[in-house]
C-alpha cells in the first residue's frame, strides 16, 4: 500500500473516530466539471514538441467558466514563432466568452512546462455549457506561417 492511500485511510478513520465525517477529493454539491484532453506532436527541430491541452467547463454556484490547461514536453529552444491558445465558453455551440493567451514565451523558454488559460467568465443560465478552443501556432523556420489546431471541446454540463 502506498503512503497516499495510508494517509487517506488514517485521516478518514481519525475523523470518524471523533464523530466527524471527512470527504477526500469531493467537490461541493453545487459544482460540476467536464473536461476533454487534446494531444499533438509538432514537427520541430531536434525533438518534436509534444503539447497537451485540457479544456474544462466548470459550473459553480450558478456561474460557468471555461479553462484551458496546457502542458508540453521537448519544447524550449525557440521552436515556435507563435503559440496562442484560445479558450471559449460556449452554450449550445454559441460563443459566450472567449479568452486568448499567448504562451509563445513560456513554451520557447522551457523544455517541459505547463500554463493556464481561462477563468475569465462568470455566466449564469442552465444547460448546454461546453469549453472549446483552438491553438494558433507557427513553427520556427518551417516556412508555413500560422497554422490552426482545432481542439475537441468538452462534454456538455448543465
Amino acid at each position: 500500500m502506498n503512503r497516499k492511500i495510508k494517509f487517506g485511510a488514517a485521516a478518514t478513520a481519525s475523523a470518524l473516530a471523533v464523530g466527524g465525517a471527512l470527504v477526500l477529493g469531493a467537490a461541493p454539491a453545487s459544482a460540476a466539471t467536464a473536461c476533454k484532453t487534446n494531444t499533438k506532436e509538432f514537427p520541430t527541430d531536434f525533438y518534436n514538441a509534444d503539447v497537451t491541452v485540457k479544456l474544462c467547463v466548470v459550473s459553480r454556484n450558478g456561474g460557468h467558466f471555461a479553462d484551458g490547461y496546457v502542458s508540453w514536453n521537448e519544447a524550449g529552444s525557440n521552436k515556435f514563432d507563435k503559440f496562442v491558445v484560445q479558450v471559449r465558453l460556449e452554450r449550445n455551440d454559441a460563443d459566450i466568452a472567449v479568452t486568448s493567451c499567448s504562451m509563445t514565451s513560456s513554451i520557447n523558454s522551457l523544455y517541459q512546462g505547463d500554463d493556464f488559460c481561462g477563468r475569465g467568465s462568470f455566466v449564469s443560465g442552465s444547460g448546454g455549457w461546453t469549453a472549446d478552443g483552438k491553438v494558433t501556432y507557427n513553427i520556427n523556420n518551417d516556412g508555413k506561417g500560422d497554422m490552426v489546431w482545432e481542439l475537441t471541446g468538452s462534454p456538455s454540463i448543465s
